[in-house]
């Protein structure tokens, strides 16, 4: 499967992207959904943890496409998305849900710009020996 790393990363900022878009809606609607996010505030890691699969998804998509494609967009824009999630979930994670989804979800359009330039980039650049895109 072609550029399975890049459609990965690509379905997982999607996804993001809609939960940060319907959450702030569904709890001016559903007040009571406010209780499931209460594990925000209780220890619960689960945005530090995704944040480091997002790491790990971008360095595995976007260093081989930029050794292979040279293309700059392919190191500003995760790293302009990665800075941006990291000031969201550590220095500004105490904003409005509203500020923060609209934070996360630029962020998430950052990377899925990414992710399509990194595979049109390495369905245009000749073969490189070593690159995760064979």
């Amino acid at each position: 499967m072609k550029h399975i790393i890049d459609r990965i990363g690509i379905t997982l900022s999607v996804v993001c992207l809609i939960h940060c878009f319907l959450l702030p809606i569904l709890l001016v609607v559903f007040p009571f959904i406010e209780i499931f996010q209460q594990h925000e505030t209780n220890g619960d890691h689960f945005h530090e943890y995704l944040l480091i699969f997002i790491v790990l998804v971008a360095l595995f998509a976007f260093v081989p496409g930029f050794l292979k494609s040279r293309n700059k967009w392919l190191i500003i824009l995760p790293l302009l998305a990665i800075a941006n999630l990291s000031l969201v979930e550590f220095v500004y994670h105490v904003s409005t849900p509203l500020t923060e989804a609209l934070l996360v979800s630029v962020s998430s359009l950052f990377l899925i710009a990414a992710h399509w330039i990194n595979i049109k980039a390495c369905d245009t650049c000749p073969p490189h020996s070593g690159s995760f895109h064979k």
